[in-house]
């Protein structure tokens, strides 16, 4: 009998992985470390919304790490992970994930927050209840074919074990693309827009929202304010990037 560790071992000299941005061999993972070393990372951010913030800002003091819109205004959420900036290489690869539903980009963009998650989490206790991916409008789906927040919920659930609640929350009005708006537009774009379907479902839990990209924040806080309303005990977010402000891009 062929040891297994064998056959891996000669499928990997034969047909080695290539990396999917390069097309280059990638030692682990989707893709090669030095198109991962291209992957900006989201450093210094604010410890709640996780808003990149400026090196003189984040001094020593743990307090300072936090930035002013959430000492004003704390959001409904405990925090959010977003490990990279919305930036090129990453900025490209999410476009065409979102426009193609390619199943190998959703494989490595799942791979990648996973990654930085177990790197930033001591995993083991970090163990939320339920994780709920940030719904879409049925005209958005029609037209895209998916929820991208939904794949990377999946694969994220799978990755830590907890189980994801698809259909907990519904979009339940139509918003626009909200990119060219400013927080307070976004804000009143969202007023009820979202519904939870089972309140019961959620009450008492430690709940994990996923969205793709978090620009502002005001859709993830929206979201977070109508969890904490109908019961959940807490909501952190993971997002893949948040969207640099305009001073860093």
């Amino acid at each position: 009998m062929v040891a297994k560790g064998f056959v891996l071992t000669l499928v990997e000299a034969l047909f080695p992985r290539r990396c999917f941005l390069c097309q280059g061999r990638a030692a682990e993972g989707l893709i090669c470390r030095g198109c991962r070393g291209d992957l900006v990372l989201n450093k210094n951010p604010c410890i709640i919304c996780a808003e990149p913030m400026t090196a003189g800002s984040a001094s020593s003091h743990h307090t300072a790490l936090i930035c002013s819109a959430c000492q004003k205004n704390p959001p409904a959420f405990d925090h959010v992970f977003a490990p990279f900036l919305y930036t090129y290489p990453l900025k490209e690869i999410i476009h065409r994930f979102k426009e193609q539903h390619h199943l190998l980009r959703s494989r490595m963009l799942s791979d990648l927050v996973l990654r930085e998650a177990f790197n930033a989490f001591d995993t083991p206790k970090f163990k939320p209840d339920l994780i709920v991916p940030v719904p879409t409008h049925w005209r958005t789906r029609l037209q895209r074919g998916f929820n991208p927040a939904a794949v990377l919920a999946d694969a994220i659930g799978r990755g830590i074990n907890v189980p994801v609640a698809m259909t907990m929350l519904h979009k339940q009005t139509f918003t626009p693309s909200q990119h060219l708006l400013n927080r307070r537009q976004r804000l009143k774009n969202l007023e009820q827009s979202f519904q939870v379907r089972t309140p019961k479902d959620i009450k008492g839990k430690h709940i994990l929202l996923i969205d793709d990209v978090v620009t502002t924040g005001s859709t993830v806080g929206v979201i977070a304010a109508l969890l904490r309303d109908n019961g959940a005990e807490s909501v952190q977010v993971w997002a893949l990037a948040r969207t640099p402000p305009k001073w860093q891009q």
